[in-house]
Formats: structure tokens, C-alpha cells, sequence
């Protein structure tokens, strides 16, 4: 049934992660979603669920595990915001955490207003380091914290990656830490090489937007996508 959806854990060498969004209070986000006006509605299979309920996020941890799933890579939009809180109070503490990773997902449009703005990136990474990286479920890579980043592509062709980077970095290490950055990069055909090797890692966020379809993706638009990701793939270790 929906509360229980059949899946099967294989495994793999791997770690496979997914977003994780805890943006959704009692009332999701006052009914401001299609699907709950479509005829019959199709909810959530939790219903219109608070993800700060103890049992929601052990439901979320339960489907997750049996998906082979490891890492939540979990929205943040700044110190105190409703995610900060949901995830220090209520899935950091949480009794069925166990082995799940938590790596932090850094909302560059809240962060970096205009995404010329970078007042707040040295304050957040202060932030994040003193109340996050020393969490044994906190993800980290050879030792090394993780943090993705979103929209570093536009980061980039706004001309502040390489400051936003400098200032995360150097945040970090005054804390003590070595920062590993996860950029959101990988979109559209490879280019921008200069900029890759200002991060660590890429990845793709907008897996649809990328295939630059209209309506439904279908064959070819997913093997040029498969094409394009292995072009990224080659870019980066250039």
C-alpha cells in the first residue's frame, strides 16, 4: 500500500543520497500545493504530515533505509530559519537516526540575495561549523566536512564563486575544519572549467532543467543528458 511501499536494499558500494526538505508545518504550506486540488487530491501517503512529528521522520528514515538510501542532503536557509531549527531540534536528536549522513544543502538565493550579496557567507559558515560538523552523523569525505552548495553555476556567471568559496573556506578553517564543497554545477553541456576546479565536488540539482525538454523528457533528451553528465564527469578531472 502507499504507507508501504514495496522496495527491496541491494547492496552497493555506493553511497546514494537524496534532498531532504524540512519545510513542512502542520498546515504544508497552507494548501498552496497542485496536487491537493486535483480531483481526488493525491496527498502525501503521511497526509499533509509535520516533519517535525517524531514519526514522520521515522517513517522518512524507514522508506529511506529501504531504498538503500545513506545521506539526506537537507535544505538550509540561514541560522534560526524553520530548517535549522527542525534539524538541530528534531533529526540530529532523533532515536532512529542511526547511520543516516546529514550534510547540509546551502540556499545561495536566501544566503546571497541577488547573488551579489555575500554578506552572510563568512557568519553562516561560523555558524554551520560550531553547531554541525563535529556530529558523528555529519558527512564528511577523507575527513572533511561536506557542504553543498546550490546555483554555484550562477555564482559563477555572476562573478562571486570564487569569493563566495574563498569566504566559506576560510570560515571553516578558523573553526578548525577543512571544507569539502559539493557544487550544484553539472547543468547543461560541460564548460566553465576554471570555476570546477574551484570546488571540490559538482553535481547536478535540476535533473529536468537540464535536459532542456518540453513535456515529458522521453529517450533521446535522457541519453543526450546521460552524455552531457559523462562530459562533466571527463571536465573535472581535467
Amino acid at each position: 500500500g502507499p504507507m508501504n511501499p514495496e522496495v527491496s536494499a541491494v547492496s552497493s558500494a555506493y553511497m546514494v543520497g537524496v534532498y531532504y526538505y524540512p519545510w513542512y508545518a502542520h498546515d504544508f504550506h497552507g494548501g498552496r500545493y497542485l496536487r491537493e486540488h486535483l480531483r481526488p487530491p493525491q496527498l502525501p501517503s503521511l497526509g499533509e504530515y509535520d516533519d517535525r512529528d517524531s514519526e514522520v521522520i521515522a517513517q522518512h528514515l524507514r522508506w529511506s533505509r529501504a531504498a538503500n538510501v545513506s545521506l539526506w542532503v537537507t535544505s538550509w536557509w540561514g541560522p534560526g530559519r524553520r530548517e535549522d531549527t527542525t534539524l538541530q531540534q528534531y533529526i540530529l536528536p532523533h532515536g532512529e537516526l542511526q547511520e543516516m549522513k546529514i550534510a547540509l544543502f546551502y540556499e545561495t538565493p536566501g544566503r546571497v540575495p541577488g547573488f551579489t550579496d555575500l554578506s552572510n557567507v563568512s557568519e553562516d559558515l561560523a555558524y554551520i561549523a560550531a553547531n554541525y560538523f563535529e556530529h558523528p552523523n555529519y558527512l564528511r569525505i577523507r575527513g572533511r566536512p561536506v557542504l553543498f552548495v546550490y546555483l554555484t553555476r550562477v555564482l559563477s556567471s555572476s562573478g562571486v564563486l570564487e569569493e563566495v568559496v574563498t569566504r566559506m573556506r576560510g570560515a571553516a578553517s578558523t573553526a578548525g575544519y577543512d571544507l569539502y564543497i559539493v557544487g550544484d554545477h553539472a547543468f547543461g553541456q560541460p564548460r566553465d572549467a576554471s570555476a570546477l576546479r574551484q570546488l571540490d565536488g559538482v553535481t547536478n540539482y535540476d535533473v529536468y532543467g537540464s535536459v532542456g525538454a518540453r513535456g515529458y523528457a522521453g529517450q533521446q533528451a535522457v541519453d543526450a543528458y546521460f552524455e552531457a553528465q559523462a562530459g562533466w564527469l571527463t571536465l573535472s578531472k581535467s
